[in-house]
C-alpha cells in the first residue's frame, strides 16, 4: 500500500444508500400496507369465472382458457359456492383418471363431473379484503394453494393468485412505464433459451460433486491502537454466500481524505452485487469484486484499498476466491486432506 494511486489497490464520493436497499425498505411497507381488495381491484383476472358441480372436466378446461384463467368456482344449481377447481386438479384428473386402451391413443373416462374432482369448500383456505400482500403470500406458502379465493363475510369478492401480486407490486414499485417499454427493458434481454443449454450438473450423477458446503461467518475488528478512535482503515463483507475484507489505504490521509470511506463503500457495494446474483449463477468473488469497483468509480469515491472476498462455489467443495493489493487468507484444515489445493 503505497501512493493514492497504486495500481494494486482498487480506486475511484459514496453514492446514496445502494437502490436494492432502499428498494427492499419499500417492499416491505408496500407488503404491509397494500391489501388483497387492492389487489383485486388492478387485476383484469380476478373476476370470478365459475363452473357447474354437474359439468364435465373437459367444459371446466375449455372455460379456463377462453377466459384465461387458472382457476375456477364451483357452484351448484342453488349458485351457492361449495367447492373450487384448479388446472392441477384437471391434469390431475387426467392422470389418475385416464386410461388408455388397447385401441386408443387417447385416455378415456377421465371426462367426469367437476364435483368428483374439486376441492370442497370446507377445505378451501380463503383472504379477506384486509389481508395484506405479507399475509397471502404467507398463506399461500404454508397451504401450497396458489390461487385463493377472496371472501367478505359469505360474500366471494375474488381470488388473487401469485401473478396478480407480482403484477401489482411492479407497477407499483416501476414508476410510469409504458407496457411497450416494460417488454423491452424485462422481457426482451431474457426471451429465448441459449443454444446448447445443457441440464443443470445436479440433474445428473457427476464424479466432481461433492457434499453440499456452506460458509459460516463471523468478524471481529481490532483497529491499530493509534487508529482506535476512528475505528481504523478496514472494513469487511459478511454474507451467507461470501466474506471479504478491505483495507483502506493509509497515504489517503495526506489528501484530507479518510481512507476507512473507500473500504467501507468496496465492501457495501460487493454485498449489494452479492444480493443481486442469484446463487445458481455461481456466486464468483471476482465478478462481485469489479462490479463493486465500477460502482464505486460511478459515484467518484475518492481512495484505494487492499481487498479479498471469499466464497463456495454454490454445488461443489470449492472455495473461491478473489484478492487485490497485499490481501489475501489462508486454509486451516482439522484433519490431513486427501486432495491438493
Amino acid at each position: 500500500r503505497g501512493a493514492p494511486c497504486c495500481s494494486s489497490a482498487f480506486a475511484s464520493r459514496w453514492p446514496r444508500p445502494p437502490l436494492t436497499l432502499r428498494a427492499r425498505a419499500g417492499f416491505r411497507a408496500l407488503h404491509a400496507a397494500v391489501t388483497a381488495l387492492d389487489v383485486l381491484k388492478q387485476s383484469k383476472s380476478s373476476a370470478v369465472q365459475v363452473v357447474g358441480e354437474n359439468e364435465p372436466v373437459l367444459a371446466a378446461m375449455q372455460r379456463m382458457i377462453e377466459e384465461g384463467v387458472g382457476s375456477l368456482v364451483v357452484h351448484d344449481s342453488s349458485e351457492r359456492v361449495i367447492g373450487f377447481v384448479t388446472q392441477r386438479d384437471l391434469m390431475r384428473c387426467i392422470v389418475s383418471r385416464g386410461s388408455i386402451s388397447e385401441h386408443a391413443s387417447e385416455p378415456t373416462g377421465w371426462n367426469v363431473q367437476i364435483a368428483s374432482i374439486m376441492t370442497p369448500s370446507k377445505d378451501l383456505v380463503y383472504l379477506s379484503p384486509t389481508d395484506t400482500l405479507e399475509a397471502a403470500r404467507s398463506l399461500m406458502a404454508i397451504s401450497g394453494k396458489r390461487h385463493v379465493p377472496v371472501l367478505s363475510g359469505s360474500t366471494l369478492l375474488g381470488v388473487v393468485n401469485p401473478k396478480d401480486i407480482a403484477k401489482f407490486v411492479h407497477l407499483a414499485t416501476s414508476g410510469e412505464k409504458s407496457a411497450k417499454n416494460d417488454y423491452v427493458s424485462t422481457v426482451m434481454p431474457r426471451k429465448g433459451m441459449p443454444l446448447g443449454t445443457k441440464l443443470h450438473a445436479n440433474a445428473q450423477p457427476d464424479a466432481n460433486l461433492g457434499p453440499a458446503c456452506s460458509l459460516v461467518s463471523a468478524v471481529y475488528c481490532l483497529p491499530h491502537p493509534a487508529k482506535e478512535q476512528t475505528g481504523g482503515e478496514d472494513a469487511f463483507l459478511l454474507g451467507p454466500h461470501m466474506i471479504g475484507v478491505a483495507d483502506g489505504v493509509g497515504s489517503w490521509w495526506e489528501q484530507g481524505v479518510d481512507p476507512s470511506l473507500y473500504a467501507r463503500a468496496l465492501m457495501h457495494a460487493a454485498g449489494t452485487s452479492c444480493s443481486l446474483m442469484k446463487l445458481d449463477k455461481e456466486l464468483h468473488p471476482q465478478t462481485v469484486l469489479m462490479e463493486a469497483w465500477h460502482a464505486l468509480q460511478q459515484a467518484a469515491v475518492a481512495g484505494s484499498a487492499t481487498a479479498c472476498l471469499v466464497a463456495m462455489h454454490p454445488h461443489r467443495s470449492e472455495l473461491r476466491a478473489a484478492n487485490v493489493g497485499d490481501s489475501g487468507f489462508i486454509i486451516l484444515r482439522r484433519n490431513a486432506s486427501e486432495l491438493q489445493s
